[in-house]
C-alpha cells in the first residue's frame, strides 16, 4: 500500500510532523521513506531559508534518515540544490522519478 514515501522536509517544526506521519505510513506496509530537502543556494524573496549551508541541509536529511533507520523503517535522503526558488516543482519531479 505504501511501499515509496517521499518525505519533503525543511528546518521548521511541521518537518518533524512529516517525519512521523511518513514513519507511521512506512511501517503500515513495510514501505521505504525517501527523504528529500530543497536547498536554495540564497535566502528566499520571502527570507524563508534557514539553512544556511549545504552542510547543514545534508546533516538535516542525515539525521531525519537516522531516526527513520532506528525505528525499523527503510530510509534514504538527498538534497537537492535548487537556485531558482522552483522547490515546489523539484519535490513533484522526484516524486515522478523515485516512485
Amino acid at each position: 500500500m505504501y511501499e515509496k514515501i517521499l518525505a519533503a522536509i525543511d528546518e521548521s517544526q511541521i518537518a518533524e510532523r512529516v517525519l512521523a506521519a511518513a514513519q507511521e505510513l512506512a511501517a503500515l506496509s513495510d514501505g521505504e521513506v525517501f527523504v528529500l530537502h530543497v536547498w536554495q543556494g540564497e535566502p528566499s524573496k520571502y527570507k524563508s531559508c534557514m539553512v544556511t549551508s549545504y552542510e547543514d541541509a545534508q546533516l538535516m536529511v542525515k539525521q531525519a534518515t537516522e531516526k527513520l533507520a532506528a525505528a525499523g523503517i527503510r530510509a534514504t535522503g538527498e538534497v537537492a540544490p535548487n537556485l531558482y526558488l522552483h522547490a515546489a516543482r523539484e519535490i513533484s519531479g522526484y516524486a515522478a522519478h523515485w516512485t
